[in-house]
């Protein structure tokens, strides 16, 4: 059962919605039976798709505008089948559903990219390598710890009872337990959601706002919606003053740790190597793979499985397991063209 709490904010309600599984279909038919049910003017998305398109914190996402005009209607009315709303990730379903009555769909969050920026601007190397540090032993010790009471429970099921898979049940969201290790990733985050959601509000009154984010900012963002601070300054990243070698060196050590535990893509801290000047990919050839090798070490040790030794085996390591935001213009093409539905049908 999804994650939904319901707040109020003057004399509008404010409806947030958990996504369990951000690659997931879990939640779907909850989040398309809620936004049906209470039908919010403004529906807020933690993550958006939208090719081409300048999107800003609070600012509107333009899928109605980019989607196939004759392919939409089509997809609004497939929406409603529970088959097809479980061959999509919960977030697809909630774009396709808010554009079917009518929602103004806009960003909760500011970008990744920015975050990534702050976190490595306004720390040293040395700083950075003890986040790090602190943040795979922390989860070293989840995995281990979740392990022995996996094992200590199954020994205890009779035979014909499910057994727990416990690892795989941590891959479902594993951005969740290292967050907490980086402000950038977390509470700055939850400010931005919360004001983004207050605004709206404020501006839609006598009306509902959904609020569609991970389950695990839920509550945090549920507290912050009374505060009135401001957030300009969390927009953007500072200059980075380190000497270029460590500013590699910085974003090689955190790219090892997305990399380690695919927790976000790596290429949001570290370009692909054919992307990097001559003078960054030495550097990242030359420490990335320590760095590497030390956390997956000890992931490994603990009991996740990283089997990736390179940046390039990481950066293709992403896989949907359903149907994404992005696909949802091909989905459009396809049922908006004749001929293409022909081939498909």
């Amino acid at each position: 059962m999804a994650l939904i709490r319901t707040l109020f904010r003057g004399r509008s309600t404010v409806h947030c919605f958990g996504v369990e599984a951000y690659a997931g279909s879990k939640g779907g038919e909850e989040l398309f039976a809620l936004l049906e049910r209470c039908r919010p003017r403004v529906v807020l998305m933690e993550s958006f798709a939208a090719p081409d398109a300048e999107v800003f914190t609070g600012g509107q996402i333009p899928y109605g505008s980019q989607l196939n005009k004759a392919g939409l209607p089509r997809a609004w009315t497939m929406i409603e089948d529970a088959k097809f709303q479980n061959l999509w990730s919960c977030e697809a379903v909630g774009v396709l559903s808010a554009l079917r009555i009518g929602a103004e769909l806009r960003l909760a969050d500011r970008y990744h990219a920015v975050s990534f920026d702050r976190l490595i601007a306004k720390r040293s190397l040395d700083e950075i390598r003890t986040n790090v540090v602190s943040a795979t032993e922390s989860l070293a010790q989840q995995l281990e710890g979740r392990r022995a009471t996996a094992i200590a429970q199954n020994a205890l099921c009779s035979a014909g009872f499910e057994r727990l898979h416990w690892s795989s049940k941590w891959y479902q969201r594993p951005r969740t337990r290292r967050c907490p290790f980086f402000p950038e990733l977390w509470s700055e985050r939850h400010a931005v959601m919360a004001n983004v959601t207050k605004r709206a509000a404020d501006e839609e009154e006598d009306s509902h706002i959904a609020l569609v984010v991970g389950t695990e900012h839920v509550d945090h963002v549920a507290s912050l919606l009374d505060d009135e601070g401001d957030i300009a300054h969390l927009l953007s990243a500072p200059d980075d003053t380190a000497p270029f070698e460590v500013q590699v060196e910085k974003r090689c050590v955190l790219a090892a740790l997305l990399g380690a535990t695919r927790a976000f893509p790596q290429d949001l801290v570290l370009p692909a190597p054919d992307n990097l000047v001559p003078e960054a990919a030495e550097v990242v050839r030359s420490v990335y793979p320590k760095y590497h090798r030390a956390i997956a070490g000890r992931l490994s040790q603990a009991g996740m499985k990283s089997v990736y030794g390179s940046v390039e085996e990481v950066i293709s390591s992403h896989q949907q397991t359903v149907h994404g935001l992005s696909q949802l213009y091909e989905l459009c093409d396809q049922l908006g063209d004749p001929l293409k539905q022909a081939v498909t049908s």
